[in-house]
């Protein structure tokens, strides 16, 4: 009774209503007639409206049907990706340390000696003073200060700080970092040093030269082995330019390095080599 007494139950019961009437109609006067046409003139509307009212209310419970089922759709999806990002992660180590393989023996080829252990750059870290990065092995590996960090082009730097899985390694760049050199054309000795000015521009130097010193841009220059630190022949840089000192005593030369360090993924460290004396 409450039902029929809102207006959707008004409305229901007058179409029912008419609908009879109609049917009544019809009956009695036998086909179409003008009390048909009447009634059928009421009714029609509000059977169309019924009618439209219906396919609302299907299109309405049909749209949340549709909507279960893009959700679940979606979700399927995105489970798929996830399996396609973690394979494509797998794919990338894969290739990554085949890469770190193929240039190990590259090096064990031309360096026999070396006892190497390849690491991971995990960051890197610099500013006015610093050029260095850390690597994801340490005393666990055998990894010690002092240590050689080298790639198959050259070498980077060396091992300044050890913990138990982790290092911290000085590049070539660094003004605290010196190293014992031969100019490769000439064989003259020289010291390679990292320089406040240059490394800003990702350059160092060869320091205390002779105003006359025979090095030339496009010279390579590489370790020396001298003192022992640094295995002999690691190429180190290229040469840039030959200046004059501002005191003018002595010149140097403007160094690029040939191991290119903003792009460095991976080193080895050298954990022992032969010395030469």
């Amino acid at each position: 009774m409450k039902f029929l007494r809102t207006k959707i139950g008004m409305t229901l019961l007058a179409i029912i209503v008419a609908s009879c009437l109609f049917m009544l109609g019809a009956y009695v006067l036998g086909g179409p007639n003008f009390v048909s046409d009447l009634l059928g003139s009421v009714v029609t509307p509000l059977q169309r409206g019924v009618g439209a009212a219906a396919d609302a209310v299907t299109d309405f419970f049909g749209y949340f049907h549709r909507y279960d089922e893009l959700k679940a759709e979606n979700e399927a999806l995105r489970a798929k990706l996830t399996e396609y990002e973690h394979a494509q992660l797998d794919y990338d180590l894969a290739i990554s340390e085949n890469e770190l393989l193929r240039d190990m023996l590259k090096l064990n080829r031309r360096h026999k000696d070396f006892v190497c252990e390849p690491c991971k750059v995990v960051s890197a870290s610099g500013g006015q003073y610093r050029s260095s990065f850390t690597i994801d092995r340490g005393s666990l590996a055998g990894i010690e200060v002092g240590d050689s960090v080298v790639t198959n082009e050259g070498l980077v730097g060396y091992v300044s700080e050890v913990g138990l899985s982790y290092a911290q390694v000085l590049t070539v760049l660094d003004v605290s970092v010196k190293v014992g050199a031969t100019v490769s054309r000439t064989r003259e000795a020289v010291v390679a040093e990292g320089d406040l000015t240059l490394l800003g521009e990702g350059k160092f130097k060869l320091s205390y030269l002779k105003n006359d010193a025979d090095v030339k841009p496009g010279d390579l220059v590489e370790t020396s082995g001298y003192g022992g630190m640094y295995p002999k022949g690691l190429l180190l840089g290229r040469v840039l330019e030959f200046k004059p000192e501002a005191h003018g005593i002595s010149s140097y030369a403007v160094l690029e390095p040939v191991v290119p360090l903003n792009e460095l993924r991976s080193v080895f460290v050298v954990k022992d080599f032969t010395i030469v004396d």
